[in-house]
């Protein structure tokens, strides 16, 4: 900003160049801004804390807070606050969250009234009934408050399930960890693969590792490199096996094109990335910001429908191995292929059964309820939709009966509007065009009340994939030439930067 007055022509002198004067104005900055939040989540009746936990660069255990709450059918998600736990048990995490929620025009409360959920991932640390951070937020606020398991760690967790018995899969992983290495870890094998990519005249693709915090991805960009990298992967591991020495580059070499040449471990990989395909696209859908607990049924309907189809017909990559007696012009040296087509079946089976078991509180209670929020899933015609949702609605008016009333709405006309809104959406519109903003536009003077129990159900994410996005954003603030950075200066620069 200084600079640009000074091409101005306006001589700003030195008063603005420095570090306070720089900490002034970010102060300010991130003071509108947190005034902007406070002033949506105060008109909101609803909301849901979501929050996560990470070391930083500095060995730091910090705890990542957003909110996520609808208005008038707007959904929003906000950056909170990064604080320093002082212990890292439910207690601790507890009590780093309210300060992160600590706002100067809202009471606390108020605040408590409005809090319907807390988000956090399956860690026994939150989901403790006992001594978990749920059960504090139960005994201190309100003993109805939801539990959200995060969605994308639920996936990534039953595909790890239902991999454990499968021992081609098994060796697949272990090979790319080892792969992984044996490139990322030897400047002199990595010049040796790009020279075999240029003798093959192909694009160079890097082994790239499994594991993480996105685990499943990982896993499906490690196999897709593989195999479009396939041909100069073997072209280079039979120069480094072929060369006279007792090194551990040359059996590793050997082992490496043992499994590689196997028409077993080719075929399986093939069909692993037709199934985390599958995986993956469930998982990146309920990844989107502002994602609801609603969109989760619809997501595991296709996700089901997909696996099953795999079950009775290959896959596209399974189709374009499953014949053949080489790939890439490399010959197999294995060709029975009995193996992974024996473990295909078994594998999809067990990952349709383990996403069930881990996706099974879903299909109960108030998040069952929330599936009256899809659009897409109303009947077209009003006779159809006469009971239509009566049942969810009354569930979800009678769980959070004492929360809706502390938000003065009418709970008794509740469900005489929900009758009044199908009616008026029926009629007059095509309701799959429809979205819960245009409905509160044209409807919320004479449905405010069912309109506010349906800004409820909005309010419940599908998860905390915000908050490991918070935590990307962490680490290119504070890297290990910042890392004297406090909690307080992180939450300033990140609030600036998040919104």
């Amino acid at each position: 900003m200084a600079s640009l007055d000074e091409k101005k022509g306006i001589d700003v002198g030195q008063t603005y160049r420095n570090v306070n004067s720089c900490k002034e104005f970010l102060v300010s900055i991130a003071a509108v801004e947190r005034k902007k939040i406070e002033h949506n989540l105060r008109d909101a009746k609803f909301c849901t804390i979501m929050s996560d936990g990470s070391t930083d660069v500095s060995v730091i255990e910090n705890e990542i807070v957003y909110v996520h709450f609808a208005l008038k059918g707007k959904i929003h998600c906000y950056f909170l606050g990064l604080i320093e736990c002082e212990h890292a048990n439910a207690e601790g995490i507890f009590d780093a969250i309210f300060k992160a929620v600590d706002f100067e025009d809202i009471p606390k409360s108020e605040m408590y009234n409005k809090i319907i959920a807390f988000a956090g991932d399956g860690a026994s640390v939150n989901t403790g009934e006992i001594n978990g951070v749920i059960s504090h937020f139960r005994r201190n606020i309100n003993s109805n408050i939801l539990m959200i398991k995060c969605v994308s760690h639920r996936i990534e967790l039953a595909f790890k399930d239902a991999m454990k018995s499968s021992t081609l899969y098994n060796k697949i992983f272990d090979m790319l960890g080892q792969l992984f290495k044996f490139y990322h870890n030897s400047p002199k094998q990595m010049a040796g693969l790009k020279s075999a990519a240029e003798a093959c005249k192909k694009s160079l693709r890097h082994p790239t590792r499994v594991g993480g915090t996105r685990w499943v991805g990982h896993v499906l960009t490690a196999l897709k490199n593989l195999l479009i990298g396939y041909k100069v992967f073997i072209t280079h591991l039979e120069q480094v096996a072929s060369v006279r020495s007792q090194s551990s580059a040359q059996s590793k070499a050997k082992f490496f094109l043992k499994l590689l040449k196997s028409k077993d471990v080719i075929t399986f990989a093939h069909f692993l990335i037709d199934v985390l395909t599958v995986i993956s696209s469930m998982s990146m859908a309920l990844q989107k910001r502002g994602t609801c607990v609603y969109e989760v049924h619809r997501q595991l309907e296709l996700t089901a429908t997909n696996l099953r189809k795999l079950e009775t017909r290959p896959g596209l990559e399974l189709r374009k191995i499953m014949d053949c007696d080489e790939f890439h012009g490399v010959s197999f040296s294995q060709l029975t292929g009995d193996t992974s087509t024996s473990q295909m079946p078994k594998v999809i089976s067990a990952l349709i059964v383990c996403i069930q078991k881990r996706f099974s509180d879903i299909d109960a209670g108030i998040f069952k309820c929330t599936t009256v929020v899809q659009l897409d899933s109303w009947p077209s015609d009003y006779q159809e939709a006469t009971e239509f949702g009566d049942e969810a609605v009354s569930a979800v008016l009678d769980y959070y009966h004492d929360n809706l009333a502390a938000q003065n709405i009418e709970t008794s006309l509740v469900e005489i509007e929900w009758t009044q809104l199908k009616h008026l959406l029926c009629e007059n519109h095509t309701v799959k065009e429809m979205d819960w903003i245009k409905i509160n536009e044209l409807y919320h003077s004479q449905c405010s009340n069912i309109l506010a129990v349906f800004d409820l159900m909005l309010s419940l994410p599908a998860g905390t994939s915000e908050c490991e996005r918070g935590f990307s954003q962490m680490a290119i603030v504070k890297s290990k030439y910042r890392n004297r950075l406090h909690s307080t200066t992180m939450t300033l620069l990140m609030t600036v930067d998040l919104h």
